[in-house]
C-alpha cells in the first residue's frame, strides 16, 4: 500500500517529467521542488520552467501534490493549475525563508505545512544557504517577530 509513501521531483532534472508518470502510477505523494542542484544532462535548466512542466504533467492526475516553492508567483500559478485540475494539494515552505507564499495559499483556501529542518545533517546546509544568501538571518527574524506579535495579539483578545 502507497499511501503513506511520496517522493520529491525536481524541476531542473530532465527525468522529472518520466518520473511523475512512475509516481502518479503509484499513487505516490508527490512534492516539487525547484531543484538545488543542476541535472548533469542540462545544467542551465530553468527550475521553474522545469516546475511549472511536472506540475502541469501531475495536474488531475496525481493523488496529492505538494508544491514547494517560497516564490509567491510560482506557487500562485501552480496551486491555481492543481485546483482548477481538481487535484489535492498544499503548499510546503522551509522554516528560515521569507515565508509570503503563505499568503497566496490561505487566499486560495489551500493547506500549508512548513517543514523545521533539524540534526547534525542540516546545519552544514544552513549555514553554506546563510553564507550566501545574509539576507537568510534577517527573514528568520522578521518571521520569528511576525509569529510572535501575532500569538501575543490572539492571546491577548482571548483574556479580554
Amino acid at each position: 500500500h502507497t499511501a503513506d509513501i511520496g517522493c520529491t521531483l525536481p524541476g531542473r532534472w530532465t527525468r522529472s517529467l518520466e518520473d511523475a508518470e512512475r509516481a502518479i502510477e503509484h499513487a505516490l505523494r508527490i512534492r516539487v521542488v525547484k531543484g538545488q542542484w543542476a541535472d548533469p544532462a542540462q545544467p542551465d535548466a530553468d527550475p521553474s520552467r522545469g516546475f511549472q512542466q511536472v506540475i502541469a504533467r501531475l495536474a488531475g492526475r496525481a493523488r496529492v501534490v505538494a508544491v514547494a516553492t517560497h516564490d509567491p508567483v510560482l506557487a500562485r500559478s501552480s496551486l491555481l493549475r492543481l485546483i482548477k485540475s481538481g487535484t489535492p494539494c498544499e503548499l510546503e515552505l522551509l522554516y528560515g525563508l521569507p515565508m509570503r507564499a503563505a499568503a497566496v495559499a490561505d487566499e486560495l483556501g489551500v493547506p500549508v505545512r512548513v517543514y523545521l529542518p533539524f540534526g547534525a545533517a542540516y546545519m552544514p546546509y544552513a549555514l553554506e544557504h546563510l553564507r550566501r544568501n545574509p539576507r537568510v538571518a534577517w527573514w528568520m527574524i522578521k518571521d520569528a517577530m511576525s509569529v510572535l506579535v501575532h500569538h501575543t495579539t490572539r492571546s491577548r483578545h482571548r483574556a479580554g
